[in-house]
């Protein structure tokens, strides 16, 4: 929410794999499922485990995903997101554009790249001899979520209501009692229940995350 309105602040998008090519099998609401559950469990995983959230989709009848028959794919799906909170809410085309826009934007006619090597230079008479082409390219990386300083991760935790509350009990070093639990905030309660998974770096809180391919990656608390 930045100036009383609703504004993106990170965009995600893939095409669909060879085997998800086949509409037979992929129906128009089983590819938005698709689409949902690769953005929840694998895009954004980090920044919603743990949070609440609203999906919004132009597709009807994945809004009514909690009384839908689900084959046992969409099934399989449907358990990898139970560790989630969130809710779908439908959202006609229309209204929906900022999102709608990303499957109807095809990038423009790029050249083929052959073979590119990151730090590999080959003499130019040898690259001749072997009837490879020069590519002139930069590397780049583009970071699509705000980057913040450890001084500024730490006033924004301090500033966050429902954190404020965490890092009383975590400076402590003791979990709160059944009296002071019934006097916290819903968000607190929520943040409380990842307590066994909060580390701390340089006064920041973070959270332990899994990766799905094995390893352990921190992700700040915010």
């Amino acid at each position: 929410m930045q100036g009383g309105k609703v504004r993106p602040i990170a965009y995600a998008s893939r095409g669909l794999r060879p085997t998800e090519r086949n509409m037979a099998n992929y129906s128009s609401m089983k590819l938005e499922f698709l689409a949902l559950k690769w953005a929840m469990t694998d895009k954004f995983r980090e920044y919603l485990l743990g949070n609440k959230c609203i999906v919004y989709t132009d597709n009807n009848p994945l809004s009514h995903l909690s009384t839908a028959k689900l084959a046992a794919t969409e099934q399989r799906w449907a358990a990898q997101l139970a560790s989630f909170d969130f809710e779908i809410k439908y959202r006609s085309g229309r209204s929906n554009t900022n999102a709608d826009a990303l499957s109807r934007q095809h990038p423009p006619d790029l050249p083929d790249v052959k073979v590119m090597l990151l730090g590999t230079a080959m003499p130019r008479a040898l690259q001749e001899a072997l009837g490879f082409e020069t590519v002139e390219a930069t590397q780049a990386v583009v970071a699509v979520l705000p980057q913040h300083t450890t001084a500024e991760l730490c006033a924004l935790q301090q500033a966050d209501p429902a954190l404020q509350d965490v890092l009383v009990f975590w400076k402590k070093g003791q979990h709160p009692s059944r009296e002071e639990r019934a006097q916290l905030s819903s968000s607190t309660l929520v943040l409380l229940r990842q307590w066994d998974r909060f580390v701390e770096r340089d006064g920041v809180l973070y959270r332990k995350s899994l990766r799905s391919g094995g390893g352990v990656f921190l992700v700040c608390v915010l």
